[in-house]
């Protein structure tokens, strides 16, 4: 089974074809949930520990500084003396970015459980009727 397989139309599909999908999507919808939360947790460490070197070394240079330096411009210059920051900036960058993708992938996989569950639970109705 794989996304791009995905049926167009849950109705058209067997009983046992739908419970593979609603497994399918359940265990991804699992595990995007489960990544997420770790990703953002990652995330927010990267942040405060950048933020935190950042005003650090910003501190550092406004105190020498004979004159005031704009913020952009000081942090400009904190990131040319420190590549280590420049890299931690740039992973934090890649994390946001593939949190965006997960989440929209997540947004797809609650959609299609949420689909498929309505047909079985229709389908459920209508032969408890009959």
């Amino acid at each position: 089974m794989c996304i791009r397989d995905s049926p167009n139309n849950a109705d058209n599909l067997t009983d046992d074809k739908l419970d593979s999908w609603l497994m399918f999507f359940g265990a991804w919808r699992g595990y995007a949930i489960n990544k997420i939360a770790q990703m953002e947790g990652e995330l927010t460490l990267m942040e405060e520990g950048f933020a935190l070197v950042m005003s650090s070394k910003s501190a550092d240079m406004e105190a020498v500084a004979t004159k005031r330096i704009l913020k952009e411009s000081l942090r400009g210059m904190v990131l040319n003396e420190n590549p280590d920051l420049v890299n931690l900036n740039k992973k934090v960058m890649v994390i946001r970015a593939e949190l965006k993708v997960l989440k929209g992938r997540l947004s797809l996989y609650d959609a299609q459980f949420e689909t498929i569950s309505r047909v079985i639970t229709r389908r459920g109705q209508e032969r408890q009727r009959a």
